[in-house]
């Protein structure tokens, strides 16, 4: 988990990257706009973005390795940029 804050003030806990399968698409909460995450999600193929989801029809439309590579580029950009429990031992 890692602790947001907003500019609006509010703040809270959320996980580092998380996964939602919907009726309409699979959701990936796991993008952090980084240059190497901006790379790998040129890799993915069919998708849509919103701020910081990439949303999918089905698994087969995207390459699973640059999917993994944006997970693993979030987890370390967010574990290096907020109060993460992630560093926690």
């Amino acid at each position: 988990m890692a602790l947001g804050k907003y500019a609006s003030g509010h703040e809270g806990d959320a996980p580092v990257i998380a996964f939602s399968p919907r009726k309409t698409a699979l959701t990936f909460y796991v993008y952090s706009e980084t240059e190497k995450s901006k790379l790998g999600v040129a890799d993915l193929d069919k998708f849509k973005m919103s701020k910081a989801c990439i949303h999918v029809k089905k698994l087969s439309d995207i390459d699973i390795v640059a999917l993994k590579e944006i997970c693993l580029e979030s987890i370390k950009y967010i574990s290096e940029h907020h109060e993460c429990s992630c560093r926690l031992k």
